[in-house]
């Protein structure tokens, strides 16, 4: 891959909230595009004002789960606030998870969990993990990696790493770029090559 120092990577960046790694041009289907592979940067959930906590509530687990969960000293089912003082520490790549804790009010309660309970929990978690990765650059772009360290329910950005490879015809980014300038949304000089 080559690095393109120009307008268009730049507008690309500015329009997705994304950081390039990478970009070229390329002749696809018989049109001028750029290739990009981009990822987010640390800023990029607060500039989006994606909401990165994790919380479950009790329609996320089965009623096993939650027998289970009633077990525990001063939970109760009913109250979503007690499913609100449960926290995951975890990690995830490619679609794997390895797990530290399960926490309710700083008590580890990963016993409570079998594996079959765990797969349950895994499941939940990386479809909400999943609308995560769509919301950053565009849906369909082909994710190259995703990665998550969850510590306390906390997803900040710098704990989310997120790349994707993209396919951007020039027609169409001119046609966006163009409508921008004249809406006042963006000045052309602020995109142009160092």
């Amino acid at each position: 891959m080559t690095w393109i120092n120009d307008k268009w990577v730049k507008y690309l960046s500015w329009e997705l909230l994304a950081y390039p790694f990478s970009a070229e041009f390329k002749i696809i289907d018989n049109s001028l595009c750029i290739e990009m592979y981009y990822n987010n940067d640390f800023d990029y959930f607060n500039y989006a004002g994606e909401s990165l906590s994790l919380y479950l509530n009790q329609d996320n687990f089965s009623k096993e789960v939650n027998d289970k969960l009633s077990t525990l000293k001063n939970f109760d089912c009913d109250d979503e606030h007690c499913y609100e003082e449960l926290s995951y520490d975890f990690e995830y790549e490619a679609g794997e998870f390895r797990w530290s804790h399960i926490y309710y009010l700083n008590e580890d309660i990963t016993h409570l969990f079998d594996e079959g309970n765990i797969k349950e929990l895994e499941s939940m978690i990386e479809s909400k993990l999943i609308e995560v990765v769509k919301e950053f650059g565009r849906s369909n772009d082909e994710i190259v990696s995703f990665y998550v360290e969850c510590e306390q329910n906390n997803l900040s950005g710098a704990s989310v790493e997120i790349q994707k490879r993209g396919v951007f015809k020039i027609s169409e980014i001119e046609e966006r770029f163009d409508y921008l300038i004249k809406s006042g949304r963006i000045e052309e000089d602020e995109l142009e090559s160092d």
